[in-house]
Order: structure tokens, then C-alpha cells, then sequence
């Protein structure tokens, strides 16, 4: 009962609130899910997935993180971030490193819930990218996740990791970079 509780808070909170995001792109909608933490086992499904989308406004589980690192170089699997500017550059967040691994990185203005596209099958709540529960979206959820990725990656360009490294060391540096 605390979990729905919960889930529905955060629904609630994540309808409520009034991002933007890059032009063309309207704010991801709110996802109802099939009741069943999966979150321990995200990582073990990205280790055998052929594609891998993952919405992260910041990914703070290593286990995820090292999971799409093996999936990256032991399996070739394609992997596609989409993320916000702020946890380019958060220490705790493994999402900078991901972008290093030259994963195509997207950014978004909004904040939504996590979720992950795995194979066409979408799992969403807190515990894709932190601690917390996540569970699996229906069909009908899924497709308008797939649809909310394909407008964003058509809207923007995926992110320069020069670029981002030249950022960073300027704002943790005060160096600017050729």
C-alpha cells in the first residue's frame, strides 16, 4: 500500500510539474506501470539487451552504470542517453561518465520520472536511475515513451564530448580549453 502511495505521489508531482523542453518537444508524459519492482534486475537486463534508452536526470546507481559500460564494450549494444545539463556535472552522477564512453547523449530542459527502453520494453520509476522502485509500463505507456524519445532526439543534436569535457573543466577549473 506504501508503494502505491508513493507511485502515485510521484506521478502526481511529475504531471504537475511545468517543464520545458527544447522546442518541438512537448513534456513527457506520465507513465502508469504493471506493479512490480524490477529495479534489481535492470542491470542484468541491460547486460543482455541489443538497445538500451535510458532517461536519467541523473543516474546515481553504479550497478546501472557499469551495466551499460559491459553492454557497451562487451556486447556492442546500442545505448542512447537523455538527461539534463545539471548532472553533466554532479560528482555523484554516473551520467558524465556514460557520455565519455561515447554513448549518444541527448539533453532535455524537464524532469520526469526515469525510465529505460530495453528492447522495445519500457520500465519506469526512481529505481531505474537511483534508489527506489521501478516496474514495467504498459504497451500503451511504452509507445508514447518510444514516441517522447524519437521527438527529442529529432529536436536536438546529441551532445559533443569535447565539448562537455571543455565545459566541465572550465566550471570545476576555471581552465579554458582549445
Amino acid at each position: 500500500m506504501h508503494l502505491r502511495t508513493l507511485l502515485t505521489l510521484l506521478a502526481l508531482s511529475a504531471a504537475s510539474a511545468q517543464s520545458t523542453l527544447p522546442p518541438q518537444v512537448n513534456a513527457r508524459p506520465t507513465m502508469p506501470t504493471v506493479r512490480a519492482d524490477v529495479s534489481g534486475q535492470l542491470p542484468d537486463m541491460i547486460l543482455t539487451a541489443r538497445q538500451v534508452v535510458l532517461y536519467a536526470p541523473a543516474l546515481l546507481r553504479p550497478d546501472v552504470a557499469e551495466a551499460v559500460r559491459r553492454a557497451l564494450t562487451e556486447r556492442g549494444t546500442q545505448v542512447y542517453l537523455i538527461t539534463t545539463r545539471t548532472p553533466l556535472f554532479t560528482d555523484n552522477s554516473f551520467t558524465f561518465r556514460i557520455l565519455l564512453m561515447n554513448v549518444p547523449t541527448y539533453l532535455t530542459a524537464g524532469i520526469g520520472t526515469p525510465f529505460a527502453l530495453i528492447d522495445g520494453r519500457g520500465i519506469s520509476g526512481p529505481g531505474v536511475a537511483g534508489p527506489g522502485a521501478a516496474a514495467y509500463t504498459t504497451a500503451a505507456a511504452t509507445a508514447r515513451l518510444a514516441d517522447w524519445v524519437e521527438r527529442v532526439t529529432r529536436a536536438t543534436q546529441p551532445l559533443d564530448p569535447v565539448q562537455v569535457v571543455k565545459s566541465w573543466v572550465a566550471q570545476k577549473h576555471g581552465l579554458q580549453l582549445r
